[in-house]
């Protein structure tokens, strides 16, 4: 639930930048769907980056990482 009331304040926060600050001066069309674009992608990507990195620390932690040929070897 707290991911999606981040997701819902980010898209907020750039339709205010986007369609409050920049289209009114600047009146590009092709860029405000660029800026939301790169944006949307850019949130995936970040949010995709953290969760793996939550998950293999947490794997690492609870030792479930090891693979069965490498749990008695030492490595």
């Amino acid at each position: 639930m707290a991911e999606l009331a981040l997701l819902g304040a980010e898209l907020v926060a750039v339709s205010v930048l986007v369609l409050a600050l920049y289209f009114p001066r600047h009146r590009r069309k092709d860029l405000v769907v660029a800026y939301f674009g790169v944006n949307g992608g850019d949130l995936i990507n970040d949010s995709t980056v953290v969760d793996v990195r939550y998950s293999a620390t947490a794997l690492r932690a609870t030792g479930a990482a090891r693979t069965p040929a490498t749990a008695g070897s030492g490595r």
